[in-house]
């Protein structure tokens, strides 16, 4: 299987950790999931997300002597003081620093200040005790808002992601669902500056682990999405 074939059939790998985030937060926000006001069309093959449009995105910035502040991954917003991202994200060389990271809501264009964006310092990171680098396992970490947003005042065009129901991943095989972030939109491409979203179809994890063998075990905590 050629690198092009394993990125056409899995667009992403997200591990979903239901002991590590839903012990955590059992209840999801009551207005988690809300979009913004100005949802656009259909998505074919990925395509620029509104403005707002996902109010629980957000952009991690991580800290660099040389280079300052800059995007280094997405991340969402899970309740007014929690961020849920990437292991990988937050754990270089097996050093974890929140003092060198930031959340950035209510982000679209990172080449331009629109007036939306929300900075917020990071004053916690827990790294999921399933993590694996090697084999990308349990790679999800939460991160402790240095302060409460004010979902429900000037910062209300903010919103929460909802957390899903892990308890059968394979139920959720064939529904659609959609990506978005601020990663390459083709294989050894470039990195936009406007928020990208996309859409998926989540496939069965039989289907997944025979074809993500050869390049990555898949257990119980993975769900798969992309192209079979």
């Amino acid at each position: 299987m050629t690198k092009l074939t394993r990125s056409k059939m899995l667009l992403k790998l997200f591990v979903v950790l239901a002991l590590f985030v839903a012990s955590t937060f059992a209840d999801n926000d009551p207005n988690c999931g809300t979009k913004g006001p100005k949802p656009s069309q259909r998505i074919v093959g990925g395509v620029n997300a509104e403005p707002l449009e996902f109010p629980w995105q957000g952009s991690l910035r991580y800290f660099s002597p040389t280079a300052g502040w800059y995007h280094t991954c997405g991340c969402s917003l899970i309740n007014k003081r929690w961020v849920l991202t990437a292991s990988h994200c937050v754990n270089r060389s097996g050093v974890v620093d929140p003092t060198k990271y930031r959340f950035v809501g209510g982000e679209h264009d990172r080449s331009i200040n629109e007036g939306k964006e929300v900075e917020v310092g990071i004053t916690d990171i827990f790294v999921s005790p399933l993590w694996d680098p090697d084999r990308i396992d349990g790679d999800a970490s939460l991160l402790k808002l240095e302060r409460d947003l004010k979902l429900d005042d000037e910062e209300k065009h903010l919103g929460t992601v909802c957390i899903p129901d892990v308890e059968d991943l394979d139920k959720h095989a064939g529904k659609t669902c959609i990506a978005t972030g601020w990663g390459n939109t083709a294989w050894q491409g470039t990195s936009p500056n406007i928020l990208q979203k996309v859409e998926v179809k989540i496939i069965d994890q039989a289907t997944c682990a025979s074809r993500y063998a050869i390049v990555n075990p898949i257990s119980s905590r993975m769900l798969c999405f992309g192209e079979k």
